[in-house]
């Protein structure tokens, strides 16, 4: 019952806190040319790497 008071309390109190302000956080975009040049840069890769595993496949 104590434990149970003491919780009631804890919880009045933070509610009845005033909300702190909101802070602004400004996030970095990463223009959409260079999300399209990692894509090709990666599918360049890929395709590499399969035409690398084919000719030891083969030899």
């Amino acid at each position: 019952e104590d434990k149970v008071a003491q919780q009631s309390a804890w919880i009045e109190e933070l509610q009845s806190k005033p909300q702190p302000e909101p802070t602004r956080v400004e996030v970095a975009v990463i223009p959409d040319e260079v999300t399209q040049t990692l894509a090709e840069l990666a599918a360049r890769a890929e395709a590499l790497a399969d035409a690398a595993e084919e000719k030891s496949a083969a030899g």
